[in-house]
C-alpha cells in the first residue's frame, strides 16, 4: 500500500526528534519553531501501533479468505518470531556489550542488570518489570522495549480473538467496546503516569484501534468524502490539544487516559486515509524514496536510535556546547543519519536472512503452482 511505509518513516523520525530532547534534556525554549514538532514525537509510538494493529489484520484478514477458515497460528507466531525477535536480541546483546564502554552509558547505562531483569527483556514482560520492581540497569535504551511488549501482548491474544469471533460486524463492534473498557481502566488505575503510558493492559488499545480500522477497511475506503472530513477534524482535535497542552509529554491522569484515546483514533484515521487513497496528495507526498527507504528499517531504527543520539551528542557538543536550535538540529540529523545507516547494515546482512525464512509460513506455501491455495497476501507482519 503506497504510503504506509511513508508513516513509518513519519513515525520514527518522531520518535528520534522526541528523544533527541529528552535523552539530553535539552531546553525547550532552545527549540524554537522545532517544539511544537518536537513536543509530539512522542506520539509516533501510537502511529507505530496503528499501522501495526492495521496491517497485520490486514494480513489475518487475507490469510482467512485464501484459506477459507482461521489462520494457522503456529505459522502466524512462527512469522511474528522471525520479524521481531533476531533483530531483537542482537540489539539487546549489543546493549549489554555497550555497557562497558564509557560513551554510551546515558543509552544502555553501566552495568548488565539483575537476572530478573534480563528475563523480563528476554520474555517481553519488561514493561511490567520496569513498573513494579526495582532496575539495576534503567537505561533508555531499555526501557523503550516497552512498546515491543506491548504489540507482543496484543498478538499474543488478537489472532484467539478472531478465531472464536468470526463474523465481522461483531468483530468490530466488540472491538470498540473493549477500546471502551480500556479508557475506562486507564481512568480508574491508581497508578502513575508512566504505568498508565507503558503496561499493556492500559495501552494496547493503541494497536486495537488500528485493527479495527482494517476490519472496517473495505466499506471505509468506499466512501468518497467522510474519510477525508473525518480525518481533517481529528488533525484540528489533536493539534488543538497539543497547543493548548492538553496532550503533552507529562500530563495529567484524564488528559492522559483520555488524550491516548484520541491519539489513537487521529493515528488509525490517518492511516486508514493513506491506505485508501493511493492517488491523493498526501499518499503522495509520503511514497517519496527517502520515506520508504526509512520506513522499510524503521524497526532497527527504533531498537537503535538511542545509542546513536548518545553518539551524536557526544561528537557536536564537542564542537559546539551551546543550547541553541543548531546544536539540536545538528545532532538531530547526525542522530537519523547514524541510525538509518546502522539499522540499514543490520537489514541487508542480519534480519534479511531471517525474513526469507517467512516464506515458508506463508498460506499456501507448498501448494502446485496454480492452485487455490498458492496466493499469498500482500504486505509486511
Amino acid at each position: 500500500m503506497r504510503g504506509l511505509d511513508g508513516l513509518r518513516a513519519a513515525a520514527i523520525l518522531l520518535v528520534v526528534l522526541w528523544h533527541c530532547a529528552t535523552l539530553t534534556r535539552f531546553p525547550q525554549a532552545a527549540l524554537g519553531p522545532l517544539l511544537p514538532l518536537v513536543s509530539a514525537g512522542w506520539a509516533g509510538v501510537d502511529l507505530f501501533f496503528a499501522l501495526s494493529g492495521f496491517l497485520i489484520t490486514r494480513l489475518i484478514l487475507q490469510e482467512e479468505e485464501t484459506r477459507g477458515g482461521p489462520i494457522d497460528l503456529k505459522a502466524f507466531y512462527a512469522r511474528r518470531a522471525l520479524r521481531i525477535l533476531p533483530a531483537f536480541y542482537l540489539v539487546l546483546g549489543l546493549n549489554l556489550l555497550g555497557t562497558r564502554w564509557q560513551v554510551l552509558a546515558p543509552a544502555v547505562g553501566e552495568t548488565s542488570g539483575g537476572p530478573l531483569e534480563w528475563v523480563s527483556l528476554l520474555t517481553y514482560w519488561s514493561n511490567y518489570f520496569f513498573i513494579h520492581f526495582e532496575a539495576r540497569n534503567p537505561a533508555p535504551a531499555l526501557l523503550l522495549f516497552w512498546s515491543l511488549c506491548v504489540e507482543e501482548h496484543f498478538y499474543l491474544l488478537w489472532p484467539f480473538f478472531l478465531r472464536v469471533v468470526r463474523r465481522p460486524a461483531a468483530r468490530i463492534g466488540l472491538g470498540l467496546g473493549l477500546c471502551l473498557l480500556f479508557l475506562v481502566a486507564r481512568l480508574a488505575s491508581p497508578l502513575g503516569a508512566g504505568a498508565v503510558q507503558t503496561l499493556s493492559h492500559l495501552r494496547m488499545d493503541s494497536i486495537l484501534w488500528g485493527a479495527i480500522g482494517a476490519l472496517g477497511f473495505e466499506s471505509l475506503r468506499s466512501g468518497v468524502r467522510w474519510p477525508r472530513l473525518v480525518l481533517m477534524l481529528l488533525s484540528g482535535l489533536i493539534a488543538t490539544l497539543f497547543a493548548t497542552g492538553f496532550l503533552s509529554g507529562s500530563p495529567g491522569r484524564f488528559q492522559q487516559a483520555v488524550g491516548l484515546s484520541f491519539v489513537a483514533l487521529f493515528c488509525t484515521a490517518l492511516v486508514v486515509y493513506v491506505a485508501a487513497r493511493p492517488a491523493s496528495r498526501l499518499t503522495s507526498l509520503l511514497d517519496v524514496p527517502p520515506l520508504r527507504a526509512i520506513g522499510r528499517v524503521s524497526y532497527g531504527m527504533y531498537l537503535l536510535h538511542m545509542q546513536a543520539i548518545v553518539l551524536a551528542t557526544a561528537l557536536v557538543v564537542r564542537f559546539d556546547r551551546t543550547a541553541s536550535i543548531q546544536v539540536f538540529s545538528g545532532v538531530a540529523l547526525l542522530a537519523i543519519g547514524m541510525t538509518y545507516a546502522a539499522a540499514s547494515l543490520m537489514y541487508v546482512t542480519f534480519e534479511s536472512p531471517f525474513l526469507r525464512l517467512k516464506r515458508h509460513f506463508r498460506p499456501g506455501f507448498g501448494a502446485p503452482t496454480g492452485s487455490a491455495t498458492s496466493p499469498t497476501p500482500r504486505g509486511r507482519s
